[in-house]
């Protein structure tokens, strides 16, 4: 779900003055980049793809040390960008990580 908020952002109803003047300053750009690229499809897709390996390939007894490094990951994240739909995922596949291995 945070990889379909980061993609449908620039979807978001504005403010119609603040509208006006983004008509104005964007009729010269006829091409519009779209928002799904490689980076940010690798950047979601890598916590994930962490989780999924942490809880089929490494042994029970070191899924505490990847739960406090995705923490301490997850911090470092905030204490940086603040709280993002990137940061909102990383949290989310934490939560994943910890139910899957005590569950």
């Amino acid at each position: 779900t945070c990889l379909l908020w980061h993609l449908t952002k620039p979807l978001e109803i504005v403010d119609e003055p603040e509208q006006i003047q983004n008509d104005n300053t964007k009729k010269g750009d006829a091409i519009r980049q779209s928002p799904l690229d490689a980076t940010i499809v690798g950047m979601y897709a890598l916590p994930a793809i962490l989780v999924f390996v942490f809880l089929t390939v490494v042994p029970k007894a070191f899924v505490n040390y990847f739960l406090v490094g995705f923490t301490v990951g997850a911090g470092v994240l905030f204490a940086r960008c603040g709280f993002t739909s990137f940061l909102q995922h990383v949290l989310l596949c934490e939560l994943c990580l910890g139910l899957g291995a005590y569950l």
